[in-house]
């Protein structure tokens, strides 16, 4: 009787273990832009409303320049094949409950 709880304890640990190792899927490049944005963005306009700001931000993020733009792109790029190598070396580890990956 102990054994049994001793190996459901043990699965269940491992189960814990497998989900909180789970690699975190890249954001978009948008995504991306926001995080280093963003912030500066609000502090900027402190007397904007959440719709106006959300709306002046698109707008910034629109009229970004290629060359900036592709910055980000680049990041996520290598954030995506990072991601990769990730899903793959978790699926190796955890082949009952494999991520399938769409990067």
């Amino acid at each position: 009787m102990f054994t049994r709880i001793a190996e459901r304890s043990k699965a269940v640990e491992d189960a814990r273990e497998a989900a909180e190792a789970k690699p975190i899927p890249p954001g978009s490049v948008y995504d991306e832009f926001r995080k280093d944005n963003f912030g500066d963005f609000v502090e900027d306009n402190p007397d904007m409303n959440d719709k106006e700001l959300g709306t002046g931000f698109y707008e910034m993020w629109d009229k970004l320049d290629d060359a900036v733009r592709q910055t980000y792109v680049e990041r996520v790029s290598k954030q995506k094949k990072k991601y990769n190598s990730e899903v793959a070396a978790y699926n190796t580890r955890n082949p009952h409950t494999p991520i399938i990956s769409d990067n």
